[in-house]
């Protein structure tokens, strides 16, 4: 059973705004930071209380930075991004720290961190126990994609697979849909409706929290 911390998006709610992001909607890094940076703050408070506080929401812009400017970096098809983002925290902090403890010895203990049991195991040690989080987070999050999916028409399946694997070219969605004889502008009118089709589904949500 995995631990929970406050106010992170749904599944659905984590993946449109992950797609919107893709999508280079112009106000998706705003409403990424809005929705994740509170949570993740008191995430890593409660996780590593011991850790200096600066270092903590440090850790934290840095992940989040570093995401949005490269959301590529998340493969939406293996985990939730909350996840994503509390494994990409705890990495940041674990290499904040060692980087400060080369100066200031006596100040930083980084090695709280890298042996706290965490999301995603970072650290690199082979915890069967962690390894087993992992499988069951793993299962879970393919279990939501295919309850998604399940509510999708043929097009609407195509697109979303596309949208999953990070794909930005217009006439690889029209291929899918079977628009290519359309007109481009045509083409980007229907792709986009598609495509608001899946993200306003997963913004009313479609199969409840993950």
């Amino acid at each position: 059973m995995t631990e929970s911390y406050h106010c992170f998006p749904s599944h659905e709610e984590g993946l449109a705004l992950h797609l919107h992001l893709r999508d280079l909607n112009p106000v998706a890094v705003a409403d990424v930071c809005r929705a994740y940076l509170n949570p993740l703050i008191e995430w890593i408070a409660v996780k590593f209380a011991s850790v200096d506080p600066h270092f903590r929401v440090t850790a934290v812009h840095d992940a989040l930075m570093t995401y949005v400017q490269n959301p590529g970096t998340y493969d939406p098809k293996r985990r939730d991004l909350a996840l994503y983002l509390r494994m990409a925290a705890r990495w940041d902090l674990v290499n904040l720290l060692k980087r400060e403890s080369k100066h200031h010895q006596s100040r930083v203990d980084w090695a709280v961190v890298e042996d706290e049991e965490a999301d995603g195991n970072i650290s690199g040690a082979d915890d069967p126990s962690a390894q087993l989080l992992r499988a069951e987070e793993t299962q879970r999050w393919q279990d939501f994609l295919a309850t998604v999916v399940a509510n999708f028409s043929e097009d609407e399946r195509r697109v979303f697979e596309l949208m999953l694997a990070g794909e930005r070219h217009s006439e690889v969605f029209a291929q899918a849909l079977g628009i290519e004889a359309l007109q481009m502008a045509e083409q980007e009118r229907e792709i986009k409706k598609v495509k608001d089709r899946i993200k306003k589904r997963l913004q009313r949500g479609v199969v409840g929290h993950g």
